[in-house]
């Protein structure tokens, strides 16, 4: 197997853990039943990845098993609570979108019929749940508050970068801010004229 093989099963073995542990934070914040499927499928998908490179001598390693977790740790531990529903959802579509284009690559990639079959098998499917989740997002938009809702639902959540609402209320916290500091450098500056006058 050349190295170029080995490296997209070591990718894709991340990916599809990424995508299992995103897809299946993402379910429960939004309730939503396909995601959770996709999140089920995702998770297969990485054991038989797994099984497919040991079958061929080859080891997934600690790197390829942390990364995947790594970054789903990132995106939805933390990233996503500063996101809008909707653009949860769209990212979750590029979840999906990745897996099925590293699936294609693979399948492209090798000489190993059994493989290459089994790339395609897996790409299939998640072209489904890619389509499942952009008609998620398209249906999403027919309710346009729900949209814009925090997907995450703390208190602080509204403060997340990038809303309208928290960048207006940014704004105006800083003008209060600068009129406070202007009035309190003009009340410096009599007092100290008031001072010079009584001297």
């Amino acid at each position: 197997m050349h190295a170029a093989e080995h490296r997209a099963l070591r990718e894709l073995y991340a990916v599809a853990r990424q995508l299992r542990a995103h897809w299946g934070a993402l379910s429960k914040r939004l309730d939503d039943e396909p995601l959770a499927t996709g999140a089920a499928d995702a998770g297969r998908l990485a054991d038989e990845v797994r099984a497919q490179a040991g079958e061929r001598g080859l080891a997934v390693g600690a790197a390829a098993r942390t990364a995947g977790g790594t970054i789903a740790g990132g995106r939805s531990g933390v990233a996503d609570r500063f996101l809008e529903r909707n653009q949860a959802l769209r990212l979750a579509v590029l979840d999906a979108s990745h897996a099925v284009t590293l699936l294609d690559y693979v399948a492209a990639l090798t000489a190993d019929e059994p493989l290459s079959a089994f790339c395609k098998r897996w790409a299939a499917r998640f072209r489904d749940h890619e389509r499942t989740a952009r008609d998620a997002v398209a249906a999403l938009a027919a309710d346009p508050d729900a949209a814009i809702a925090p997907l995450d639902g703390s208190p602080w959540a509204g403060s997340r970068t990038g809303s309208p609402t928290a960048s207006a209320r940014s704004a105006s916290g800083s003008t209060r801010a600068c009129a406070v500091r202007r009035r309190s450098a003009r009340s410096a500056r009599w007092r100290r004229g008031c001072g010079r006058c009584r001297a």
